[in-house]
Parts: C-alpha cells; structure tokens; sequence
C-alpha cells in the first residue's frame, strides 16, 4: 500500500502583500497549504488556533515591534514551528533574487524541494562552444561559417573519388615536393657566399678609450653666519641703524593701566583701585569648596496638566451597564492610562451613572467637563448630547452636538477624535450593545496603529451586535469576557 504524505500547512503573518504573495506562490508551487494569513499585528489567536498550521511564518515589520511581546506570547502557546523573515531585507530584492529567496524560504519550511525557482519558458538557453587550436597559417573560422558535425544520429555520405581528380592533385604534389628541393639548394649556396664574405672582409680599427678622472666640485661658501653680531664692534653706519628711534616722534605715549581708566573730570582726588589682582596660591586652595553664607530663594512653578501616554476608550449599550461595570472591577487603582467611557445614555442621567459606576471600581469615575485636567488612573464619562477631546498634555475639551436621532454619545466620533492624537497608544474596547456604533471608528483607530478589543460574541448575556460586526470586519486582535478584558489590559499596562 502506498504510502501517503500531507502537505504542511504554512500560516502567513506578512503584512506586505506583495512579499506574501511571492512567497504564497512559492509554497503552493511546492504543496503546501496556506491555512492562515494576516497582518503579524491583527492576528487572532482563535482563528490561528483552529487553522491547523504547522508552520508560522513572521514578517519582521519595524511598526510592528510594539505588537511582537503579545504576538510572541501567542506563539509560545502553540505547537508551531516559527520562523522569523527579515522584511527590510527582503524588500529590497528584486527580480531572480527576490524569486531565490522565496523559493529559498518555501524549501526551508516544507523540508524538502529544489532551492533554485523555475526558470522562464522564454528564457534564451546559452550553449558553451568548445574552441580547437588551429595552425597559424590557417585562417579563423567565423561563428557564421560553423556548420553543425554530423554525428551518429545523422550519418554523412562520403561520396566516390573522382579520378580525374584523384590524377590532379598526384602532379600538384610533385610540382610542390620539386619547388622545395630547389629552395633548400639556394638557401645552402646563400649560406656559402656569406660565410666566404665574411672572411675577405677587412678588420675594424682598434679604438683605444682614455680613462677619464671625476673631480667632485668644491662646497659652496655663503657669506653669512648663525653668530650673534655685536653692535658695538660693527661700523658707524650698522651702528646708527641698529639704535631705536624716539616714540615720541610717531605720537607713542607711554602710561600707567590706573592713569589710562583714571576718569577724565579733572578730580584728581578721586582715589582709583584696579579690580584686577594676581596673586599666587596653592593648588588645594584654589580647588577647595568656598563656603557662601547667602539666603537662597527657589522658586516652583505650579503642577501643570499631566502628560498622557496611553488612553483606553470603552464603548458600550445602554443596557451593558453588568458589563462595564465588570469591566471596571478588574482595574487596579494604579492603572497607567486614561480610561474614557462613552456609554449609550438616552434618558439616563451622567451624575448617576457616574456614581454607579465609582462604587464598582477603584478608579476614581467622573463627568467629562470642558477644561478639566486629566491624569493616569482615572475613569471619565462622556455625557450625552457632548463630543470629548482629550490632549496629550492632560487638557480635557467637550463640545456640545446634535445627536441627530444616532448613538447618544457616538463611540464612532471619540474614536475617531482620539486615535488621530493617540495613534499606537490608543486601546479600543466594546462591550455589549446593539447596532453598529463603533465600527467605522474601529477602522480608523486600526488605521492609526492602535488596538481593537471586544467583548467575546460567543459569551451570551446581552445584546453583542456592536462587537459582532466588528469581529465579522477582522478588526479585533482580542476577545473575551469582561474580566478578562480588564486583566489583559493590566497586564499590558504593568
């Protein structure tokens, strides 16, 4: 019975759609199966569980190293093999060697397969000419001039010898052989003459060469000396030159530093101390400390806004106050974030709510107001009929908007308005509620580099419309019940 074997299944974790799609196409052309693919930061633990892959392949993206520590965590749960592609490298390849590589990575993963990609059916095939030496008198053989050598395959036919021919070249031949006995009969009579030639020739003069002497030429001598010159023994006129001339003459007075800052009102009882003085001590008291007895005043400025580094909004229905109020529960009182709460109210009144909702956490919850001052910790309501704004230096802005008939306060318009001030720093979270306010925000909060949370549709309780939609989207990177969301959150603020 023959044996059968599976073909691996190969998660793909790239970002980069196009260096994916070179290394899909590698692996498909080996056997493999694509069970699972995603961007490294999106991906769902769940889903990548129950796709069966033996292997996962990471794309190593630099806007992606805030997401590795979860992503890491993830892969440490599982049986896969991981393997780890460097994404600025293999980016800049192109061509064959961007096929090399896939073809490279395919095989490594799959174990088994040839490392070099197929060539193209249109590619040029280059024959190798073998080169023959030939005798110098022969001419050169141009590429056109190559006929192809038949071979066994292909047997020539010799054709018959003709005998009128055959006759031709017998009398060529002896012509050729009687030319050559009458050259070598010349060249030894030109080789007498000139050895006789050589010796009636008359002797050349003997040529006598005198011997000549070298003399090196004499140093020369310079008229002058490093001696110090004596003024007084020189002449009268070096003399002369040398003494100096009066500075008077050229308008030169000389006089004293005190004289020249002495002011100019004529009091010459003024007395004038310079402020400069040198004086010489020792090395261990000029590097000593100096003691100063002087009242020194310091003064502080106000504590201003608190910068925010993270900030957490929460969405929910209006009737998941279990929910959030759950959600709540698990936070610590340290927690280093912001956490906003835009909760559907209609009817209900924000100072109530508010206060239900302090009695259930350790954070301190509160109504947004415009101009407070925010700080890590810190739980605040979004009241309806209001948009809230948050900055990073901790300044809180509430603007008052018509609701128009939609979600009362709209998840969509704070999640929009933070994750473009926030980015990466942002955390969504929706809880249960029905409709779908929250999606589009989630897109764009996706879009900034932030993360999307939701409430675990297969949980049951209330209503899970709102993160249902967001689940069918692919949105969310994590899921689960209400404490797990907050202790996830802990864990990633610790």
């Amino acid at each position: 019975m023959a044996e059968t074997t599976t073909s691996p299944g190969v998660a793909l974790l790239f970002a980069d759609a196009d260096l994916g799609a070179h290394l899909r196409e590698a692996l498909v052309a080996l056997g493999a199966r694509i069970v699972y693919e995603g961007a490294a930061a999106q991906v769902q633990p769940e889903a990548l569980a129950k796709s069966g892959a033996d292997v996962v392949v990471v794309n190593l993206e630099p806007a992606e190293d805030e997401h590795f520590d979860r992503l890491h965590a993830l892969l440490e749960q599982g049986s896969q093999r991981v393997v780890f592609n460097d994404a600025e490298a293999s980016r800049n390849l192109s061509g064959w060697d961007k096929a090399r590589w896939a073809r490279h990575l395919a095989v490594k993963l799959i174990g088994s397969g040839d490392v070099d990609p197929p060539r193209p059916s249109d590619a040029r095939r280059v024959e190798t000419a073998r080169i023959h030496e030939e005798a110098p008198s022969q001419p050169a053989v141009q590429p056109d001039a190559i006929h192809p050598v038949p071979t066994a395959a292909t047997p020539k036919a010799t054709p018959a010898p003709d005998p009128a021919v055959l006759e031709q070249e017998s009398a060529d031949s002896e012509l050729l052989s009687a030319e050559l006995e009458a050259l070598l009969v010349d060249d030894d009579n030109s080789s007498t003459e000139s050895a006789e030639a050589a010796e009636h020739a008359p002797a050349e003069p003997d040529v006598h060469v005198e011997q000549r002497q070298t003399i090196p030429a004499p140093a020369p001598v310079f008229d002058w000396s490093l001696d110090d010159v004596d003024i007084e023994s020189s002449a009268p006129a070096e003399k002369e030159n040398a003494s100096r001339e009066d500075p008077g003459q050229f308008g030169i007075e000389k006089m004293q530093a005190a004289d020249f800052l002495k002011p100019e009102d004529g009091d010459d009882d003024m007395a004038f101390e310079s402020g400069l003085k040198l004086e010489l001590v020792s090395l261990e008291e000029s590097v000593s400390p100096t003691m100063v007895d002087k009242t020194v005043s310091e003064m502080v400025p106000d504590a201003g806004p608190t910068s925010i580094r993270r900030v957490v909004l929460v969405g929910a229905g209006q009737d998941a106050a279990l929910e959030l109020a759950e959600f709540l529960a698990g936070l610590s009182g340290t927690l280093p974030a912001l956490v906003l709460i835009a909760q559907h109210q209609k009817n209900q009144h924000a100072d109530a709510l508010a206060a239900a909702l302090d009695t259930s956490t350790r954070l301190p919850v509160r109504v947004a107001s415009d101009g407070a001052a925010v700080h890590h910790g810190e739980a605040w309501l979004v009241p309806a009929g209001h948009h809230c704004r948050v900055e990073r230096d901790g300044r809180m802005s509430l603007t008052s908007v018509d609701a128009g008939g939609q979600a009362d306060p709209s998840i969509n318009q704070c999640m929009d308005t933070l994750s473009g001030i926030f980015g990466a720093d942002m955390t969504a979270i929706v809880l249960a509620g029905d409709g779908d306010d929250g999606l589009t925000g989630a897109r764009t909060v996706a879009e900034h580099g932030g993360q999307v949370w939701i409430l675990d549709p297969a949980g049951g309780g209330s209503d899970t419309a709102m993160p249902a939609r967001i689940h069918e989207e692919g949105l969310a990177v994590f899921s689960g019940s209400p404490t797990e969301l907050a202790r996830r959150l802990v864990e990633e603020c610790a």
